[in-house]
């Protein structure tokens, strides 16, 4: 009885550890929370955008925290789904409620000379299932 049990929670202990590793997550922890939100507005989506889009001068600052992050933008209208940051940044939120699909509209100018920012223009959905950004 004994090593039908020990083996019963090597078995189970092995799927949950299995099964953890196929969850799918964010980049960061505190992402994940946002992420599973039933309703997303702009502000949601930006706070869910990969550290590789807002890292543009290799700063290291300002998106590993939502403290950090939520210092970025320059001007919030959650109403209208606009946000920008930086200098010469903007994402807006498109939302097709026939299909229930949002479509961020994601534009990064170039910051100004000698900076390394390049020019950005994309059509992105967050895919909830995987956690994962798609351009369009």
């Amino acid at each position: 009885m004994s090593v039908r049990i020990i083996l019963l929670f090597v078995l189970l202990l092995t799927f949950a550890v299995w099964a953890d590793t196929l969850e799918p997550k964010c980049e960061f922890l505190w992402q994940d929370t946002i992420a599973m939100k039933k309703n997303l507005n702009v502000l949601d989506y930006f706070l869910l955008l990969p550290s590789s889009i807002l890292n543009c001068e290799n700063s290291q600052q300002g998106f590993k925290t939502a403290k950090e992050r939520l210092a970025l933008p320059t001007r919030i209208d959650i109403k209208n789904g606009y946000i920008s940051f930086f200098k010469a940044a903007q994402l807006t939120l498109f939302k097709n409620r026939k299909d229930n699909i949002d479509i961020i509209a994601l534009q990064i100018g170039k910051c100004g000379a000698g900076s390394t920012c390049g020019g950005t223009n994309a059509l992105m959905q967050f895919q909830r299932t995987s956690r994962k950004w798609v351009c369009n």
